[in-house]
């Protein structure tokens, strides 16, 4: 095994408490201080363990970055609402259901806001994020996808899987600004405009059905 995959499984309480503690301390230094400033000492000694004990448990810092990530997009996926959700509504497509899913989306992405622009600068020069990064993308254009095969009568009339393409990217562009810069425009008329974008997209779908 190469020293970059090598990750500690966590098996008893203490264990798993020490690997969160790791995890942790070292989002909280990525974020404030940036990944490439930080070391693995630097984590060990802030997180209060010797560089051994690091060790037993994360090859190198790449490697816990890594973890942390894969970590970040389950929280992510996790405000995505499954099928059994999206059935139960009175009108998936709706402008007010829209908008609550993109303010959960926004929620998720504002727990850890430094986080997020470390992903972006390693996404670019790391082929390993970048990969887990388009895996997520895939993911979330998947999930729009069904949501909108969901949402017309007859899917076959229209290239979907592009129209969830389109629809991600803007979610994905806006909920960035809105979560990591000042936006030029109040969040709350953020959400609703680009909840009633989508919304009027889907109803005009619809309509050629």
């Amino acid at each position: 095994m190469e020293k970059n995959e090598k990750v500690r499984v966590p098996k008893q309480k203490r264990s798993k408490a020490l690997t969160e503690q790791i995890i942790n301390t070292a989002v909280e230094l990525f974020s404030e201080h940036g990944y490439y400033s930080v070391t693995s000492h630097n984590i060990a000694d802030a997180a209060g363990i010797s560089i051994g004990s690091f060790y037993s448990y994360f090859s190198d810092k790449k490697q816990l970055m890594l973890t942390i990530l894969t970590q970040y997009m389950e929280q992510v996926n996790q405000e995505l609402p499954c099928e059994e959700e999206l059935l139960a509504a009175n009108d998936i497509a709706s402008q007010e259901l829209i908008c609550q899913w993109l303010e959960r989306i926004l929620n998720a992405h504002r727990v850890q806001p430094g986080l997020d622009k470390q992903i972006t600068i390693l996404e670019l020069d790391d082929a390993q994020v970048a990969e887990i990064v388009r895996s997520q993308e895939v993911k979330q254009v998947n999930f729009i996808e069904r949501w909108l095969q969901l949402c017309v009568t007859d899917p076959g009339n229209h290239d979907l899987k592009a129209a969830a393409f389109v629809i991600n990217n803007a979610i994905e562009k806006n909920i960035h600004d809105l979560a990591y810069s000042k936006s030029l425009i109040d969040e709350s008329d953020v959400l609703h405009t680009l909840s009633e974008m989508i919304s009027s997209y889907v109803q005009g779908l619809r309509s050629l059905n």
